[in-house]
């Protein structure tokens, strides 16, 4: 839980492709998805702060429960430029609320109309445009704050596929002017199963190739977003002091210790503990009473099951 006021207050995006929020798991203690998605931005929004949050849409989200509660606002047309194709991408962007949690969800047939979000359930191999996919949904999901118009102070990316706003915002966007005062926030669970790729995709980027270096994205001869991401943010934050001081290691670095040790060093690496949500009640708590396993701090007979 957020303790402190601030003093002044901002506009907060939060950009993921974190969307397992809309399917998961009732039973699971901790998830990451949820906590940020739900207990962290209305944490943000309850100091006073305006608070949105971009996520890509997939066409499995129209059978889940958690998405269909929520308040339809609008829908807008944008238009991305895809600078390797020298083309315009129509794409649309669909408002929803939550609960007061502003959400924008990024819709394209080449995002959102395949069975799987990430993989081919036909094989089980990740598709093979996901690089092309994502760049779109990060510079659309850029371009969707202009259209409210919604200009951050903070920019907090989270998850690894979303990692290219991250990049965008200090490469593309750069000079723009409705970014000009945005501080860019990076955050991952870990550094488990970081998506490589081959450096024949690399044009579906559209940035520069002097970027292709090993002080940027260039990873023994791959692509590596989320190592491009800690670079270019402003800060990157980990879930536990721990890992942080793990990820500093060879043996848990995955290749990206060295970088992962230098930006510790410059003070762009910090660790931000999940909070305490004050709005769980246990001896209430719905998700809790389906298994018998609610309690309180007189009766906590229920814990130990829960």
């Amino acid at each position: 839980m957020i303790r402190s006021k601030i003093p002044n207050k901002l506009n907060v995006v939060l950009i993921s492709d974190c969307m397992n929020y809309f399917f998961s798991n009732w039973e699971e203690v901790f998830n990451f998805e949820r906590y940020f998605l739900c207990n962290f931005s209305r944490s943000v929004s309850s100091l006073g702060n305006d608070v949105y949050v971009v996520l890509p849409f997939h066409k499995s989200l129209e059978v889940s429960r958690e998405f269909k509660e929520l308040k339809f606002v609008k829908s807008e047309e944008i238009v991305v430029f895809d600078k390797n194709e020298g083309n315009e991408i129509n794409v649309e962007v669909m408002f929803y609320n939550c609960g007061g949690i502003n959400l924008i969800f990024v819709k394209s047939p080449i995002l959102s109309d395949r069975d799987g979000f990430l993989k081919d359930p036909n094989n089980g191999m990740f598709y093979p445009d996901n690089l092309f996919r994502f760049a779109l949904f990060a510079k659309a999901a850029l371009e969707s704050l202009k259209v409210i118009p919604f200009k951050p102070d903070v920019v907090h990316v989270i998850g690894k596929w979303s990692s290219l706003a991250v990049i965008y915002l200090k490469t593309l966007y750069k000079y723009d002017n409705f970014f000009r005062k945005s501080k860019v926030v990076f955050t991952i669970p870990s550094l488990l199963d970081v998506p490589l790729f081959v450096v024949d995709q690399y044009p579906m980027l559209g940035l520069d190739w002097g970027l292709y270096r090993y002080e940027f994205l260039e990873f023994y001869g791959k692509i590596n977003l989320v190592k491009g991401a800690i670079i270019f943010s402003d800060i990157t934050t980990f879930c536990s002091n721990s890992f942080v001081e793990e990820a500093k290691k060879s043996e848990f670095g995955k290749g990206l210790e060295g970088v992962i040790l230098q930006r510790v060093n410059e003070k762009k690496i910090s660790a931000v503990l999940p909070g305490v949500s004050s709005n769980f009640l246990p001896q209430d708590n719905s998700s809790l009473s389906k298994i018998g396993a609610n309690y309180s701090r007189g009766n906590l007979s229920g814990k130990k099951k829960a």
